[in-house]
């Protein structure tokens, strides 16, 4: 799991540390000036010291700082204010408030005449985008905001502008640019600057670009040094931020033990200053999970869904259903399981991640055979289909496959069954005719019926006979798809959808079950590939090896697809990337490999797989 925090460096428009007798000191002096004007500095200068640690606090300075510029009809004081509230609000991810507060601000600083007033409304603008997800709208903005501090030679915004587009970037999986964009950044204010809060900002998301690439030593090391200014700087927020995302480097290492300790201190600090608790409580719950601490899982996973619901990030509320239902399929409570699955589907009010949608249906299926609820499980089925053009299409169809033939050999299972106590049936009809019959006519029906019972024996024995072997040939082509795994043509699976009939019988469906693989997710899938794929060509790793050539995860992965003849647009496809990501992976294995512009790539590739 990687719920990873970004942070932007545009939100604060000034930066300062929360230090006591700072605080202390303004006080005294706005308890002792006569000039309005100067309450409202005052004031204003109030909101930013406490905005780092107290956003309680800050609110109240923000809204002094608006009603004594509106009492002055002071213009400069109510830009100000409106400044802090927009900062705030996207703060308390109160986007539709922020927005209403950042056109405030561009009307007051146009009629101030300020330069660079749309370049700070586009500014805040995008940072508002940006949580909300919607990051082609946030660059739109950013850049548009650049154009103007480029023009005014504000380089500090520039470099902070810079810093948000790198967050972008790592959202959007192009690493390798954005750590290019958050090592510039650095490089500046390690060596110009002495803004302790932007240098905490960018080492954490260096820390991010890092983990994501799995490089887990150093995205602790620039998560710790991040730690450390933090502490020195009493920067509260960056504090928990970091916790938080310390927490979720030692998850993806499986140190869910010591995860705990970091987000438990995230989530102190996120109760002392009023901040939602809501995502804390959702990661330690996973965490109690992986420890085999179920009832503390569960009773934090269903506080973190009251806290979630109705909250404008649908994610963690949808992660907080998973969770839940793989909880209650852990301890065996399959209608649970089912019932947090299908929420967890119905929350998704706008599809993106296939893979997860994928699987939430795979789960839906598969409980719902268990439970015998053979509709619903045909409905999921349809509505797998569907999905036949998402990013996992070889996915959809393998597990569509599986579930046609689990169906198919449950409606025969039922049939058999049927003709078994059809025959029972009959046994007992033919035994009562014996008794029936007088003594006179005994020799009569005697004849009778061993002549009725031999043609129906017969005629049962062919039956039976049919149904066995049909019955065979669909466990053979079961188990000869769950080996091959070859894609099968959709229309194929149009076709062996709607013959789905029949309602089939509970028997044998555990035995069933327990022969079908299913796909729980890709990393798992990508196992049994690469195991295929090492089968077929047992020396490509040797040779690689051999020329002294280290590849990452993601660059093996990568070398598979290549020799296996994919395109660049089908690998962005299966990775989840986009084209110009791939064609950049694909630039540096040419130079991991020291390959010529004039060899190709494809050909060296298979060329190690094929010498010895």
């Amino acid at each position: 799991m990687k719920n990873y925090i970004f942070t932007l460096l545009c939100v604060l428009s000034i930066t300062s540390n929360a230090q006591t007798p700072k605080i202390d000191s303004l006080e005294n002096a706005l308890a002792q000036q006569q000039i309005d004007s100067l309450k409202v500095m005052t004031n204003y200068e109030l909101f930013w010291q406490h905005f780092q640690s107290d956003l309680n606090k800050a609110e109240i300075y923000a809204n002094r700082v608006i009603e004594l510029s509106k009492e002055l009809n002071y213009l400069t004081g109510m830009a100000m204010g409106y400044d802090c509230k927009t900062s705030l609000e996207i703060n308390q991810a109160k986007y539709q408030e922020a927005l209403k507060s950042a056109n405030n601000l561009k009307k007051i600083n146009l009629q101030l005449e300020h330069e660079n007033a749309n370049a700070i409304y586009q500014n805040k603008v995008a940072c508002i985008y940006y949580y909300k997800a919607d990051y082609d709208s946030a660059i739109y903005c950013w850049n548009k905001a650049l154009a103007d501090y480029d023009r005014i030679g504000d380089v500090d915004k520039t470099v902070q502008i810079q810093s948000n587009i790198g967050s972008v970037l790592i959202s959007q999986g192009n690493y390798e640019k954005a750590l290019i964009y958050f090592k510039d950044a650095q490089e500046i204010l390690e060596n110009e600057s002495q803004d302790s809060t932007t240098l905490v900002k960018v080492y954490n998301n260096i820390g991010i670009v890092f983990h994501d690439l799995e490089n887990f030593e150093k995205a602790n090391n620039y998560y710790s040094k991040a730690l450390t200014i933090a502490r020195q700087n009493h920067l509260v927020f960056d504090e928990e931020m970091l916790l938080f995302n310390i927490g979720n480097l030692l998850v993806t290492q499986n140190k869910h033990q010591e995860a705990i300790a970091f987000y438990e201190k995230s989530k102190e600090i996120r109760i002392d200053n009023g901040m939602s608790i809501g995502s804390s409580l959702l990661v330690l719950g996973n965490c109690y999970f992986y420890i085999g601490e179920y009832k503390i899982s569960e009773d934090l996973l269903f506080k973190a869904v009251n806290l979630l619901v109705g909250s404008e990030d649908e994610s963690y509320l949808n992660q907080a259903y998973l969770y839940l239902a793989k909880l209650y399929k852990q301890i065996k409570q399959l209608d649970k399981a089912l019932n947090f699955t299908l929420k967890a589907v119905n929350s998704i009010h706008k599809i993106e991640n296939n893979h997860t949608v994928i699987n939430a249906f795979s789960e839906i299926i598969e409980l719902s055979f268990v439970l015998e609820k053979y509709e619903m499980a045909q409905e999921y089925t349809s509505k797998l289909k569907v999905l036949q053009d998402s990013l996992y299409k070889e996915d959809v169809i393998i597990k569509v496959h599986e579930i046609e033939s689990k169906y198919d050999l449950v409606k025969n299972e039922k049939e058999i069954a049927v003709l078994e106590t059809e025959k029972l049936i009959a046994e007992k009809k033919k035994q009562q005719l014996i008794l029936s019959f007088g003594c006179g006519a005994f020799i009569l029906i005697i004849v009778v019926i061993v002549v009725v019972y031999r043609n129906r024996t017969l005629i049962e024995k062919r039956k039976n006979s049919e149904l066995e072997s049909k019955h065979n040939k669909l466990v053979l082509q079961h188990k000869t798809l769950l080996l091959s795994k070859k894609r099968g043509d959709i229309e194929d699976v149009v076709k062996k959808l709607n013959i789905l009939q029949a309602e089939p019988n509970k028997k044998n469906l555990e035995d069933l079950i327990l022969d079908i693989s299913t796909n729980e997710n890709i990393e798992k899938n990508w196992i049994g590939y690469l195991d295929s794929f090492e089968e077929l060509n047992p020396t490509f790793f040797k040779n690689v090896q051999k020329l002294g050539v280290k590849l990452s995860v993601k660059e093996k992965r990568l070398c598979v697809f290549i020799c296996q003849g994919l395109t660049i647009k089908q690998i962005a496809t299966a990775l989840s990337n986009k084209p110009r990501s791939i064609e950049n992976a694909r630039s540096r294995l040419r130079k991991k490999f020291n390959l010529q512009p004039s060899q190709n790539l494809s050909d060296y590739l298979n060329a190690l797989s094929a010498t010895e």
